[in-house]
């Protein structure tokens, strides 16, 4: 499965005809990108609700193809990387630059789960995980927190 998504990837981002060439000679390859093309529209909604509840934190919010352990991660675009904006905070005097930032989660990931279970339950409470779910990329990422004790706060509130 791991080998399929790594090559889905490379083929996605490929010229038209190397592109061609894979899908008729590997139809996993096809199927597993359609696959990942219709869980996209299955999640629209819930993307935009959680985009939505990080309002100018994040760019974007998408479903993860690189991620197997973790709940979630930041990538980025446009032509600011995370590191490249550590690297200027780290600087004399500090910059501001900020990297576009994107919010990925791991559908497969059981805090994907409870997140989709409460956007239809309780969408507060929803709002308040997807924070949650921001900030550990944040700390996955090595950026600082906006507010950590804002953070250990809601910590300590989920677990209520």
């Amino acid at each position: 499965f791991n080998d399929v998504r790594f090559i889905a990837e490379g083929v996605k981002n490929s010229y038209p005809k190397v592109k061609k060439w894979f899908l008729e000679r590997y139809p996993e390859i096809k199927d597993f990108l359609k696959a990942e093309r219709e869980q996209e529209k299955e999640n629209k909604e819930f993307l935009g609700f959680v985009k939505e509840a990080l309002a100018e934190a994040v760019a974007e919010v998408r479903l993860s193809r690189k991620l197997a352990s973790l709940p979630c991660c930041l990538t980025t675009e446009g032509g600011l990387t995370l590191e490249m904006e550590k690297y200027f905070q780290n600087m004399e005097g500090g910059s501001t630059l900020k990297a576009q930032r994107i919010l990925e989660l791991n559908a497969e990931h059981a805090a994907f789960l409870a997140l989709e279970q409460a956007v239809t339950a309780d969408p507060e409470k929803a709002k308040k995980y997807a924070t949650l779910l921001y900030n550990q990329a944040l700390l996955i990422a090595g950026l600082p927190l906006e507010d950590p004790s804002g953070y250990t706060d809601l910590v300590c509130e989920l677990m209520k």
